[in-house]
């Protein structure tokens, strides 16, 4: 266990190493809060420089692909290949994006002295300064997997640590930082999935073949047969993945900063190609992990599986391990500093409306992200003491998003002088869609009901949707009595 322990140790520490070189070389070019936070246009550190930079940029943008694969493991046996279904509506919400993302570009850049957030759009487009704040809370409202892969030392100090690289690094080199590091980090988990697929294949051959695979598999893994809250994991997964990139922060920072439309629509064009092979590829080994190791009371079995490959050390095992944790790591990186540097520029300018070049703005920036981070962990850290799992968490936070979408989209297609007179209808809908997805994950878990974890997004978009639909409706009656 220690050397299994080591080579943990060693995968973070060359990450580590990595991402605070490329930070660093950025903080040196960074003078201006605009060099930090994408808020202006070109001219400026904070930018997409090129159509592959958004696409690595957005592939794990609203849910780390590390939690992905931990949440598939955690369903595999009783889910199976039902799996796919998550990569197939991912891509599928990516696609929707990549449809809108014209209309998006083009209302981001109408002001060509800077960009606004999605937060601050909201509010300029329905003239509600209290949507653009509430929004933005909703917005900002660590994991301990990692730290379970270093026994050495006490959880909390490996926690810190590793929850203070990607702290750091963000911190330094801001927005761009968290752009060129996705790129690697995309590489890094490609080779995640080689490595795991390839330390499958020899805990296969270890445990006797495919045969023995076959004969260890539940069928509940392999067949598309129903069973018990199918149907609502099924709405639940298609609820948040396929409206979900159109309400997601991070996508609209990427859209603002990029230097033009077609670096926009070609690099989402990339990540729906990204988004339905990795997916499918994690779903894949999620599913032949179930049957290739011990399913142990309490701990997630790709936490079991990477333990048992790493006792059973080699040399092509410890390749494969270093391989493997890295590109894992790297998941959570990418998708933890995107958030981190959503959440702050939300606050920054939406929440305390601060947009000034001053030094100790750029200062500010920086301390922002690092109180951010803290409050981020101690709220998961808490809802997993509760009783929250990863897949429990999965569907409450990012279903309660969910709540701006119906905003954002009649935002998108209405006229700028009909939707001021939905200012306090969208403020109800954003806030009421919200808290209809916490009440019911947390009613869900009170009552020991996971059709109501699986549901918490639909509830939230139902309730969202409603709330904005019936005031749109109204607002158009009104104005064809005036015009009749």
């Amino acid at each position: 266990m220690k050397t299994f322990s080591y080579v943990t140790i060693i995968g973070i520490s060359v990450s580590a190493f990595v991402y605070f070189f490329i930070s660093f070389k950025i903080f040196r070019n960074t003078t201006r809060l605009s060099d930090h936070l994408p808020i202006a246009g070109e001219g400026r550190e904070a930018r997409v420089a090129t159509s592959k930079e958004f696409s690595s940029a957005t592939v794990a943008t609203t849910i780390s692909l590390a939690t992905v694969v931990l949440v598939f493991s955690e369903l595999a046996s009783y889910m199976g290949t039902w799996l796919y279904w998550t990569a197939i509506t991912t891509a599928t919400g990516i696609w929707v994006v990549r449809k809108s993302s014209s209309v998006i570009w083009r209302r981001l850049a109408e002001k060509r002295e800077w960009r606004p957030t999605l937060h601050e759009f909201l509010g300029a487009s329905y003239s509600s300064p209290l949507l653009s704040k509430g929004a933005a809370m909703c917005t900002c409202f660590g994991s301990r997997f990692f730290s379970a892969l270093v026994p050495a030392v006490p959880f909390w100090v490996a926690l810190l640590i590793i929850a203070g690289i990607g702290v750091g690094y963000t911190m330094l080199g801001g927005f761009r930082a968290v752009i060129v590091t996705d790129r690697i980090q995309m590489a890094a988990i490609w080779g995640a999935v080689v490595a795991l697929g390839m330390l499958v294949l020899i805990r296969v051959h270890d445990v006797g073949g495919v045969g023995n695979l076959v004969k260890a598999l539940p069928p509940s893994v392999y067949n598309f047969s129903s069973r018990d809250g199918l149907l609502s994991f099924l709405i639940g997964i298609a609820v948040i993945n396929i409206p979900t990139f159109l309400a997601d922060m991070s996508i609209w920072q990427r859209i603002a900063a990029s230097k033009d439309e077609s670096t926009v629509s070609e690099g989402l064009g990339g990540s729906v190609i990204g988004a339905i092979f990795s997916w499918m590829a994690f779903a894949t080994i999620a599913c032949l992990i179930v049957g290739i190791v011990p399913i142990k009371e309490g701990e997630n079995p790709l936490l079991t599986f990477i333990k048992v490959i790493g006792t059973n050390f080699n040399f092509v095992g410890s390749i494969g391990l270093v391989v493997g944790i890295t590109g894992l790591y790297a998941a959570s990186l990418s998708t933890a500093s995107t958030q981190l540097i959503a959440a702050s520029h939300a606050i920054h300018t939406d929440i305390l409306g601060i947009r000034n070049e001053s030094r100790s703005e750029l200062i500010m920036s920086r301390i922002i992200i690092g109180l951010s981070s803290v409050v981020s962990i101690a709220v998961v850290e808490g809802l997993q003491f509760l009783g929250f799992t990863i897949a429990d968490l999965v569907f409450a936070v990012y279903g309660a998003q969910l709540g701006m979408v119906p905003v954002v989209v009649v935002a998108l297609i209405s006229k700028s002088t009909q939707l001021h007179q939905l200012n306090q209808i969208a403020t109800y809908s954003v806030f009421l869609g919200f808290f209809g997805g916490w009440g019911a994950a947390i009613l869900g878990k009170v009552l020991s009901n996971s059709d109501l974890v699986f549901l918490a997004p639909a509830i939230s978009l139902i309730i969202s949707t409603m709330i904005m639909g019936v005031g749109y409706l109204s607002l158009k009656r009104i104005e064809e009595k005036v015009s009749a």
